[in-house]
């Protein structure tokens, strides 16, 4: 049986990939806790810097799994605790991830597949991609951080458009509102976000720590404590040996230009 979710690593970049071709990528309990703790795996990793989530098969994630055969009566009850518990791991994974995490996105990311791509840390689209917070079809409100993150990505009045219509959203519009960082062509898509990978992968893992953290601490606190972070996060990099070795080569371009 093949693996739901598998991990690589090459070159600095850590790749998760969601392994469910069949059902394009669709979620399960199993797939939930393996991505999860594989992205956990990479926190501490010296050999990773950058972390990529991406699906096979053509597809991202069409979100969580549903079981024909559960029928209506299969999926009521309470799943508060579920979903807290297992499917919202893998949003608290990849925020909580002291590393960048990229959504690589490919054919549809919707529904909880959506709000995994809009947890990620930046998001990079082939053309043919297709977004969605389809959970009002279903009746349903999302349940990945996406009424969080959806109005910090794109604003207010957008975001709630999507989410109160849940209607598909194409890779250009989706550049447009500024939901992904860039989108390119289908045929050279995964050569293409490897090279912008390998970009933010050269840099100083400490810098990018840094940067990611205080990032997300200033959404939540005043101008002036984001200041104080800043001068803190900032003199410990000029105390780190990252920043004393780009200084060094600073100079030596310098002397010899």
């Amino acid at each position: 049986m093949e693996e739901k979710v598998i991990f690589e690593k090459r070159e600095k970049i850590g790749w998760v990939w969601i392994n469910r071709p069949s059902i394009r990528n669709a979620i399960d309990k199993e797939t939930a806790v393996k991505m999860r703790e594989g992205i956990l795996s990479f926190y501490d990793d010296k050999d990773v810097s950058v972390i990529a989530i991406g699906g096979k098969g053509g597809h991202f994630s069409s979100g969580a799994e549903l079981k024909r055969e559960d029928g209506v009566d299969g999926v009521t009850g309470s799943h508060e605790v579920r979903i807290r518990s297992i499917y919202q791991g893998i949003i608290l994974a990849i925020r909580d991830c002291p590393k960048p995490v990229v959504a690589l996105v490919q054919g549809y990311a919707t529904g909880f597949g959506c709000d995994i791509a809009l947890s990620c840390d930046l998001r990079l689209a082939s053309r043919n991609a297709k977004f969605s917070e389809i959970f009002i079809s279903l009746a349903l409100v999302p349940d990945g951080g996406g009424s969080y993150n959806l109005p910090r990505i794109v604003g207010l009045g957008r975001a709630l458009e999507l989410m109160l219509t849940g209607r598909l959203v194409t890779a250009e519009e989706a550049l447009s509102m500024g939901l992904v960082n860039a989108v390119y062509d289908d045929e050279n898509f995964y050569q293409s976000a490897e090279e912008f990978l390998k970009e933010i992968a050269s840099k100083s893992v400490y810098a990018l720590e840094r940067i990611k953290r205080a990032v997300y601490s200033s959404l939540e606190e005043k101008f002036i404590e984001a200041l104080v972070r800043e001068a803190r996060f900032q003199e410990q990099c000029i105390l780190n040996e990252d920043f004393k070795n780009k200084l060094r080569e600073f100079f030596e371009k310098k002397k010899r230009s």
